[in-house]
């Protein structure tokens, strides 16, 4: 595979990890596809690699390192004025049980969005979290 002669050659460089990720997602193999995106962010810590991880973790369901992720992700100033990651962090609250938690991060979506269609969706959350 193209990518994995990349990461031989350059082991501390990102991009390789990121695009094999995304070729091990395409193929359904969302646990080396973990490990890369890992290894991406061990080597860079950038928010978007970070980003990309957390929707993993949302997809194999693991809220919690999710959670954690995007809270690295909303601290920065590439995010914190975007809703949809906070949009995802309520989402794994809200799989946590954390509904007070969650409303917050619905609140402050909808406070960021002028998407009238995420804006339904936020509502139809706010609703099933018992937001109030």
């Amino acid at each position: 595979m193209y990518f994995t002669r990349a990461i031989e050659a350059h082991p501390n460089n990102s991009t390789g990890y990121l695009n094999r990720s995304q070729i091990y997602q395409l193929r359904g193999d969302n646990q080396l596809a973990l490990r890369d995106l890992t290894q991406a962010v061990n080597n860079s810590a950038q928010p978007d690699d970070y980003y990309k991880r957390a929707l993993l973790y949302i997809k194999l369901k693991e809220w919690e390192k999710a959670e954690k992720d995007l809270d690295k992700v909303i601290k920065t100033e590439d995010f914190k004025r975007d809703a949809e990651p906070y949009v995802y962090r309520a989402i794994c609250k809200a799989q946590q049980r954390k509904r007070q938690a969650a409303c917050k991060d619905i609140e402050v979506a909808y406070n960021l969005t002028n998407d009238k269609e995420l804006e339904d969706m936020l509502q139809k959350m706010w609703n099933d979290c018992g937001c109030y």
